[in-house]
């Protein structure tokens, strides 16, 4: 069992400070229930992770994750607001690759390279996927 670093209350404060400065619409109480289903588990991730001290939320506002291994040299992954041109980065994969899409869209809102999240550990890339999956919403 991990240890946690930070209590529940603080995570929940962190996350809130995140998705305030990157204006993500996060009130439940607005959400369908197919938005909340898919919302809940993003929201949960991303809170553990700030409880296990893997991700902090700096002063930006952007999450840092700091990898359990480093991949290729990359030891932290920043995820700023993305732009536009982040989520076109989905239209040079083929309409069949949902999952290239997601990870091309990844690594161009994090300035890294998309083989960094293809070689990542499974701890690290689902909160990876979370943070950029709470952007998408």
């Amino acid at each position: 069992m991990e240890t946690l670093k930070v209590d529940e209350q603080t995570a929940e404060q962190e996350f809130d400070r995140f998705a305030e400065a990157m204006a993500l619409d996060v009130d439940e109480s607005r959400m369908d229930e197919d938005e909340a289903k898919e919302f809940k588990p993003l929201k949960r991730t991303f809170i553990r992770a700030v409880q296990s001290g893997a991700l902090v939320v700096n002063e930006d506002g952007e999450p840092e994750l700091s990898l359990s291994k480093p991949v290729n040299d990359i030891s932290t992954v920043r995820f700023r607001e993305p732009k536009g041109a982040d989520y076109m980065q989905a239209d040079k994969s083929k309409k069949t690759e949902s999952m290239k899409k997601f990870f091309m869209i990844m690594a161009s809102m994090t300035d890294v390279p998309v083989n960094v999240y293809t070689n990542m550990r499974k701890r690290d890339l689902k909160v990876c996927q979370a943070i950029t999956g709470l952007f998408m919403a």
